[in-house]
């Protein structure tokens, strides 16, 4: 909901919180990769990604945005 509202820093919070008590949930560490690709924080987006593509999150989203960006994964 508040990645959609663009409400970014509450977005970031949240997902921190639910991926401290899920770690190994590719959807929530995926989210929050897009949350922090939104907010420029492109390395920890990056280390995101790397672990929801690890746990088999299926879309390249967030791939694709970071490579835009000289990231690769």
């Amino acid at each position: 909901y508040y990645y959609r509202a663009n409400r970014l820093p509450e977005s970031k919070k949240y997902l921190e919180k639910a991926v401290s008590m899920a770690p190994e949930n590719a959807e929530i560490n995926y989210n929050l990769g897009l949350t922090l690709f939104a907010l420029g924080e492109f390395d920890s987006a990056r280390m995101r990604a790397r672990k929801a593509y690890k746990l088999g999150y299926p879309l390249p989203g967030l791939r694709n945005k970071l490579s835009e960006k000289g990231y690769t994964l």
